[in-house]
């Protein structure tokens, strides 16, 4: 450390002339060096928790001014401190990835601080532009926005070393997500005498990402949008896509705040045998009946089981069918020139809901697939009215009324399909 220090007696507390230059420091040293009368306890905390490590490279620190008037709120005075940083530790709020190796430089004005920089590695991601303000602090409001550009799998292991992943609760490593993306954000956290939660606010621009779920053989191509996020989740409507070749849009959405945790909506005009998970087809042979193309929305939901701790994940698959034939018994003979709006419900991983196809204000057809080997253990053929309990196991239960019911050739399926497994 060397400067000049000047002091002038007055009045009251002396007059300061101080310029000082630091040529390099351990920044976990500092500590004790802040200056207690302008900071509130919860910045001083924060300063000294946050700011784990690495070095001060060089540093200049001037004070002029008459310090009854400290910290020269109202301009009659001077107080500035700038310094070199760089391979600093800063964890800037418990709970959430410290960010690594960060090289900056750092300005105390007044009674507030500005450090500009980049951030080499905050869970895999690197920060090209950070810039972290505190206005006042007295009653500070840490203020932290970044810009950077990065791949998905980098953002998907931040969120998964975050405290979103277990708000939200969904096991995002089962899905797999590749491509360039662009992002921006603004953190907020009030280090005030009362302190507050952390809220964040940024979006991410997708360039051709890839969202796969492997399990169940889904897969989104050149996917392109706008996706905000907050520390409750994301968002992310109307985003271009492409499925099983064809366009689509997709609308992409996970708060931790609502009972469906995640959800994946797509639309677009596919043929049914490209709109149908293989997993299905292969499953049930009576869908190679089914033929032709039309509008489709497929829905993937991740939500809260009531009175219990795991999630219930389901694929929704929605259409007025027209333009698709069935060529199946009474009363599911279908041309294609008919509209029937359709849905099926397929509950994913360990559950005990049952498969549902409904064909509205027709008929429907429930089957129980709980068994450890995921084959069907009993069926309901409804027509009409609301679904019947379904019977017994290794039974099929027909209810309801309707003008024709081809009762052997429903038989002819379910004796297939139960035989194939």
């Amino acid at each position: 450390v060397h400067g000049r220090v000047v002091l002038t007696k007055s009045e009251g507390k002396p007059a300061l002339d101080v310029n000082a230059y630091l040529d390099h420091a351990n920044i976990g040293n500092l500590g004790d060096y802040w200056p207690e009368s302008v900071m509130s306890d919860n910045i001083l905390a924060w300063l000294r928790r946050g700011l784990v490590g690495g070095r001060l490279e060089r540093g200049r620190f001037q004070i002029h001014g008459d310090m009854d008037n400290w910290p020269f709120r109202d301009g009659n005075g001077r107080f500035e401190a700038v310094a070199e940083i760089s391979g600093v530790e800063v964890d800037y709020f418990a709970g959430w990835p410290r960010a690594f190796n960060t090289d900056a430089t750092a300005r105390f004005v007044g009674a507030g601080m500005e450090i500009e920089g980049a951030i080499n590695d905050l869970s895999g991601i690197s920060v090209n532009d950070v810039r972290v303000t505190i206005d006042d602090m007295k009653s500070p409001l840490l203020d932290i926005r970044y810009s950077t550009q990065s791949e998905l799998p980098a953002l998907l292991g931040f969120l998964q070393n975050s405290p979103l992943q277990e708000k939200i609760g969904v096991d995002l490593s089962q899905f797999r997500f590749t491509g360039p993306a662009a992002t921006t954000g603004r953190i907020t956290v009030p280090l005030g005498d009362r302190a507050g939660e952390l809220e964040v606010d940024g979006s991410v621009r997708l360039q051709g990402g890839q969202f796969t779920y492997p399990q169940y053989d889904i897969q989104l191509d050149d996917i392109t949008g706008n996706l905000a996020y907050s520390e409750r989740g994301f968002s992310g409507p109307g985003l271009d896509t492409e499925f099983r070749g064809q366009p689509a849009v997709m609308d992409l959405s996970a708060d931790s705040d609502s009972s469906e945790k995640f959800r994946a909506d797509i639309e677009g005009h596919f043929d049914v045998r490209e709109i149908m998970p293989e997993f299905l087809l292969e499953d049930f042979r009576m869908l190679n009946k089914v033929s032709g193309s039309s509008d489709w929305r497929v829905s993937m939901v991740v939500a809260d089981r009531q009175g219990s701790d795991t999630k219930d994940v389901a694929l929704g698959i929605s259409s007025r069918l027209l333009g698709v034939t069935m060529e199946l018994p009474a009363p599911f003979n279908k041309s294609a020139g008919m509209e029937w709006p359709f849905r099926l419900d397929f509950p994913l991983g360990e559950t005990d809901r049952p498969l549902d196809v409904i064909f509205e204000n027709r008929a429907a057809l429930r089957f129980d697939m709980t068994g450890p080997e995921k084959t069907m253990r009993r069926a309901l053929l409804q027509l009409g009215g609301e679904l019947a309990e379904l019977p017994q196991p290794g039974r099929l239960r027909l209810a309801g009324t309707g003008s024709l019911l081809d009762l052997d050739g429903w038989v002819s399926v379910v004796v297939d399909e139960m035989e194939q497994g």
